[in-house]
């Protein structure tokens, strides 16, 4: 099975993003981290252009048959869209998300797109990511 991990480049994931990488079996699968990870795809065309050209590579050229979007709640690029972050943060990530998902589905409709949340959990000593928990 080979896979496509799309996810924020933000360093506070890796150790959230390794396990659901073991969990769905994807450790050797292709990823691609931007700023926000898909929330590029729910903005401006020409930031979209460039990372679908990307995704069309990866996809095509080593046959991707599943797509894994994670999302995560204190992204500072949502912060910096939304202007803060904000109590129904988690509502807007997973509704981008699944309109990604479908945006997606559209262009690789032979490919498999699942959605992911990495939660921020205030109850961790100091804050920290909880696991990855699935969208839609």
């Amino acid at each position: 099975m080979a896979t496509l991990l799309v996810s924020c480049v933000d360093g506070r994931l890796r150790e959230a993003l390794a396990e659901l990488e073991t969990r769905l079996g994807a450790e050797d699968g292709d990823r691609l981290h931007v700023p926000g990870g898909h929330l590029v795809l729910t903005d401006s065309a020409r930031e979209q252009g460039h990372i679908l050209e990307w995704m069309d590579a990866i996809v095509r050229g080593h046959g991707v048959d599943t797509i894994y979007l994670v999302a995560h709640e204190h992204c500072l690029a949502y912060e910096r869209k939304m202007g803060g972050f904000f109590h129904d943060e988690r509502e807007v990530i997973e509704r981008d998300l699944l309109a990604v998902r479908s945006k997606l589905g559209d262009r690789f409709f032979s490919t498999r797109v699942e959605c992911f949340v990495v939660p921020w959990r205030e109850q961790l000593a100091g804050g920290g990511f909880g696991e990855a928990e699935v969208i839609g």
